[in-house]
């Protein structure tokens, strides 16, 4: 009660002032507490009252729009009729979407395995051109004098050397499939030419040869086929101890025959060389042959071969010189195959008959498959984004998977038909091969002298 500023006033001034701030925070102190907690529920009331606004604005928000909605009512009801049948006409195009999708997958599902292995195999082709290419071109160059028994030890080497000098080749190089498509195996079989790969390798090399070839034929075997693979450009035969010889020849360069000087061991005319070594003179737009005292025009269609059942040591040496020698001798395999081929024409005449027709139906077949895919890689390239909606490519689709699947079921039954042939050319093989050592010891009769 004593604690007063007016009481300490009397003793000290600054006491009483001291005083009277006291007293006023004890004030202070006693107000807070006593208002702070009406201002902080205050504050609170005043939230709830905002967040009660709030809800009877979203509330009367969505009485209007009832209202609204109750007030269109029948056009209400229309909007809703609309979207039911836009939504069951969306279900029926996705339903028709996707069962054309399942026929596009159908279609190109079968091939698509075929597809990436194509694709794997195309990238290891590229990667390994070069050797190939290298390896090819050799083979076509200076393979053809080379015996079919030695030219794979000799291409093997020749892989060997490229990879060393870290040019990629295939691990097993086969320069025939690079210089020949399978089409032009099929024409050389239907054409009489042995089925055996040194005579293939042969015929290869014939057909790329940038010189006049000279075929090493003991039996005959090369000029026969000739004679078949040039029939269609009015082939010639003529021996080279003939006395027509340069005047067939000055006939068929200016007409554009096919000539096949056949025999030649001796030495030749002097004034035939020009036309063997293409050893041509340009005149403006034409090319000139001189055959003895005649410049004769050349024909773009002339073809000129050389042919010798003599051993190579029996040529005259600028033919060999000059000429692209080919060994058409065979190996003793394909000796083998060929005497095969003679046993079973006469022991089973309609099994090789059956045998060629597999061969030509196996090449249509693979032509038809390539036709095919190309058919839908074309058809997929040239559709748009809506493929699933062109009825008419997926149409296309189908048919070419479905001729894709027939070609294959039949390819499969004439594979079993071909196992058979091949049983019963194992029977005859050994009749082949006692009529090839007879062959052998007919051929080496006049050496017993």
């Amino acid at each position: 009660a004593g604690y007063v500023s007016t009481n300490i006033a009397a003793s000290s001034a600054a006491g009483a002032a001291l005083c009277a701030f006291v007293q006023a925070c004890v004030a202070y102190h006693d107000v807070v507490q006593a208002v702070g907690p009406r201002v902080a529920a205050l504050r609170e009331a005043e939230a709830a009252l905002v967040a009660c606004k709030e809800r009877l604005a979203e509330a009367q928000k969505k009485v209007k729009g009832v209202e609204q909605a109750l007030t269109e009512g029948q056009g209400s009801s229309d909007a809703s009729n609309n979207l039911r049948a836009e939504q069951v006409s969306t279900t029926a195009q996705v339903q028709r979407k996707l069962a054309q999708a399942q026929r596009v997958m159908t279609a190109v599902g079968a091939s698509k395995g075929k597809w990436e292995r194509d694709a794997v195999q195309l990238r290891l082709t590229i990667d390994r051109l070069y050797g190939d290419a290298a390896l090819a071109g050799a083979f076509g160059a200076y393979f053809g004098a080379v015996r079919g028994d030695a030219r794979a030890a000799l291409l093997g080497t020749l892989s060997s050397f490229l990879f060393s000098r870290q040019i990629l080749a295939s691990p097993n190089p086969d320069p025939l499939a690079s210089l020949c498509p399978p089409k032009l195996l099929e024409d050389w079989a239907e054409q009489g030419l042995p089925s055996a790969r040194s005579f293939h390798e042969g015929a290869a090399i014939l057909t790329v040869a940038n010189r006049t070839p000279l075929i090493l034929d003991p039996h005959g075997v090369g000029l026969a086929w000739l004679q078949e693979h040039e029939g269609g450009n009015n082939v010639k035969v003529e021996p080279a101890e003939s006395r027509t010889l340069r005047a067939t020849l000055t006939q068929a360069i200016e007409v554009g025959w096919s000539l096949i000087i056949s025999g030649v061991s001796s030495p030749i005319d002097p004034t035939l060389l020009p036309a063997i070594t293409r050893r041509a003179s340009k005149r403006g737009a034409s090319q000139y042959i001189q055959v003895g005292d005649k410049d004769l025009e050349f024909n773009p269609r002339f073809k000129l071969y050389l042919q010798t059942a003599a051993p190579l040591c029996f040529v005259p040496v600028p033919l060999q010189v000059e000429c692209c020698i080919i060994d058409f001798q065979g190996t003793p395999a394909a000796r083998k195959e060929e005497l095969l081929e003679l046993v079973m024409t006469q022991e089973r005449p309609a099994m090789v008959a059956d045998h060629s027709m597999i061969l030509r139906h196996r090449w249509e077949f693979r032509m038809k498959q390539e036709e095919l895919e190309n058919t839908m890689l074309m058809n997929l390239r040239e559709a748009d984004e809506a493929l699933a909606t062109d009825s008419f490519v997926i149409d296309k689709l189908q048919e070419a998977g479905e001729g894709l699947d027939a070609a294959l079921d039949a390819e499969a039954s004439e594979r079993e038909q071909e196992f058979e042939i091949e049983e019963a050319r194992a029977v005859f093989r050994k009749v082949a091969a006692r009529g090839m050592v007879l062959m052998h010891l007919a051929n080496h009769l006049p050496a017993l002298h």
